[in-house]
């Protein structure tokens, strides 16, 4: 269940391809709109809340987690998610493809 996964019309293949790799320049740049990583969590706080009302969310969530290695806790998740400074995110968008899959988590000690 990655929440960042998105689907495209087959007639758009170009545009998104363009769009995404400005998108993933601009990650990499550091010149992303510091707002940008402020909305990114507000999504993922407003869908590890949501979780609690849909058992079926819950449950992928867990298997996802599971699946990964990960604490299936969704606020611990979010602790994680919060520690994430902008600069790893420029290290992730420098590193960044079409096929990438990345997880971002804060500095280890």
């Amino acid at each position: 269940m990655p929440f960042f996964s998105r689907g495209i019309d087959g007639g758009a293949i170009s545009r998104a391809r363009k769009v995404i790799r400005r998108l993933y320049a601009e990650v990499a740049s550091g010149t992303l709109d510091p707002a940008a990583l402020r909305g990114a969590l507000e999504d993922q706080r407003y869908r590890l809340e949501s979780l609690q009302d849909h058992r079926a969310a819950l449950i992928g969530w867990v298997q996802y987690t599971v699946a990964l290695g990960l604490d299936p806790s969704p606020a611990a998740h979010l602790e994680r998610m919060r520690a994430v400074t902008p600069a790893a995110v420029r290290g992730v968008g420098r590193r960044l493809a079409l096929d990438t899959t990345f997880f971002l988590r804060p500095e280890t000690p």
